[in-house]
């Protein structure tokens, strides 16, 4: 979910309710979002900084790798457009790669972002899984 918050003559695109909370970017036309909306440098900076701590500890993400039985990169992907099983989400939606261990855990510190990961897609704002968004909207508020 997203809040809209009027900022004179921009529209502040945001998880938090707060105004004052760090957006995900600002839009000029709410009815053309996709084509007038700018991304907040701070807000990417504050998700990829987010994964890289906290992935280890999501129950989603944890669960995938612990189906693994061999060392591999496994992508952290947006639920926006999750994947089918067993298939490479679109690099628009991948948030980052980690690192999977022989005992199928996430490696500690594996977490690399992906620089061609977009925020607005045709598919909408990031959807996140709730202990991840949690910890981000803690983070920008």
């Amino acid at each position: 979910r997203v809040f809209v918050h009027k900022l004179g003559d921009l529209h502040k695109i945001s998880f938090s309710k707060n105004p004052k909370a760090i957006g995900l970017g600002v839009c000029r036309d709410l009815e053309n979002v996709s084509r007038t909306f700018n991304e907040d440098p701070m807000f990417i900076r504050l998700l990829q900084t987010t994964l890289g701590t906290e992935i280890y500890n999501d129950e989603h993400f944890a669960g995938l790798a612990s189906s693994e039985n061999q060392e591999m990169f496994m992508q952290i992907y947006d639920l926006r457009a999750a994947p089918p099983s067993m298939r490479i989400p679109s690099v628009d939606d991948t948030l980052g790669t980690v690192r999977i261990s022989s005992a199928g855990e996430i490696v500690p510190g594996s977490y690399e972002s992906n620089r061609f990961y977009r925020i607005l897609t045709n598919d909408g704002f990031p959807q996140l899984t709730e202990y991840l968004h949690k910890m981000l909207v803690e983070r920008c508020e």
